[in-house]
């Protein structure tokens, strides 16, 4: 009779120095791949940087690696770029450049700020008739005071139409109680009480001024009161 018999392998025992010497080479190996899986990224990095359109790529793999649709990422790169666009406006905006027209603008410039201590109130029309004035006394015979000219004098020099009141320029405190016990005593005596009456309640006006006028940002605008 004959009997099968199955050879059974013994386990290896690995002594304590071949163990150490196993995780050496496990843990190298790992070493090795994190290197160039490292070297790798930095690689494609360094192709990305250094092409004409690396921000494009760099989104486009930061899209791909985050399962954002195409469509998401074309919209999003879109708006970046007008955002972009839109900054570089204002930025070429912020640079002024000098007008053509220097000693027209200085003149009126002068005018404008000796018309503001005055409190007198300053239209548009006024602007355009002065700087024609000066171009005129200047021998500047090419210029045109066309709006957008004048538009981009007040943009270069902060200037700006606003609402004004009239009455707080032209009070005087110092004068007030001289005129009121002594002018207007004896203008009132000249008149009976049926004939005195108040202006600005009867609403009559002459030849009445605009209730705006030109002036520089962050003054305080008063003057040029209606005409009574």
């Amino acid at each position: 009779m004959v009997t099968n018999s199955k050879t059974v392998e013994e386990p290896v025992h690995c002594n304590g120095s071949e163990k150490q010497e196993h995780k050496i080479k496990i843990v190298w190996r790992n070493v090795i791949q994190f290197a160039f899986l490292h070297l790798a990224m930095l690689y494609g990095f360094y192709l990305m940087f250094t092409s004409a359109n690396w921000k494009t790529s760099l989104f486009a793999a930061f899209a791909k690696a985050n399962s954002i649709p195409r469509t998401i990422f074309n919209n999003i790169l879109t708006a970046k770029l007008c955002s972009s666009n839109a900054q570089i406006c204002d930025q070429e905006r912020k640079r002024q450049r000098l007008s053509p027209y220097e000693n027209v603008d200085k003149a009126l410039l002068s005018w404008i700020k000796y018309a503001r201590s005055q409190n007198a109130p300053i239209s548009w029309n006024v602007l355009k008739e002065k700087s024609l004035e000066f171009a005129n006394e200047l021998g500047e015979s090419s210029f045109v005071a066309s709006n957008g000219r004048l538009q981009r004098f007040n943009s270069r020099h902060n200037l700006s139409f606003k609402k004004f009141c009239g009455e707080a320029a032209d009070f005087d405190s110092s004068s007030l109680k001289e005129w009121k016990d002594v002018v207007l005593r004896d203008i009132l005596e000249r008149y009976e009480s049926a004939n005195v009456f108040n202006v600005d309640e009867c609403g009559l006006f002459y030849r009445i001024l605009p209730d705006t006028t030109l002036c520089f940002k962050g003054e305080k605008c008063v003057g040029g009161k209606k005409s009574k």
